[in-house]
């Protein structure tokens, strides 16, 4: 199987896991293109992730019949979401999704009541679209987590089921 790239909050650990089938000589990891010193194991593990660990992977694997490359995968850095500000139900609020990957939306609620996030991208458009799963209120507030990566930039709204 293909090693699996991910996201890692800096501090945390990855690991990364290749499997083959056969008589396997070696293995050499690389980062960015460039080998990486004593990993030559089907695995490679990252400790204490900090920013210069991010980036590309690929395993080359040696075996009797030569050597293939895995695919190509990435490291990148868990980002806490953007918190907005407390908002109203239905007040629409427009995010320009620029480079944030997730954000979080903060709506004041009615305890026991159920509300889910929608969004357009245009006001123009007749009917708003679901961005999320429905969500039942314990408290006074609902925080909804938009991975905005799925969006381009647009407008959001909490509205009750």
């Amino acid at each position: 199987t293909q090693p699996i790239g991910g996201v890692v909050a800096l501090g945390e650990s990855f690991t990364f896991i290749v499997s083959v089938s056969g008589n396997v000589s070696g293995y050499q990891w690389f980062k960015d293109g460039q080998p990486l010193p004593g990993a030559n194991l089907p695995f490679l593990m990252l400790n204490n992730v900090v920013q210069e660990d991010l980036g590309e992977y690929y395993v080359v694997i040696t075996g009797q019949d030569g050597s293939t490359t895995s695919a190509v995968v990435e490291l990148t850095e868990f980002v806490a979401p953007a918190t907005g500000p407390l908002i109203d139900p239905n007040s629409i609020v427009f995010i320009n999704v620029g480079n944030l990957r997730q954000m979080a939306l903060t709506v004041s609620v009615e305890t026991s009541k159920s509300y889910q996030i929608v969004m357009k991208s245009d006001l123009n458009e007749a009917s708003w679209t679901p961005v999320g799963p429905i969500q039942t209120a314990s408290g006074d507030s609902l925080t909804f987590l938009i991975n905005v990566t799925e969006f381009e930039n647009g407008f959001f709204r909490v509205v009750e089921n």
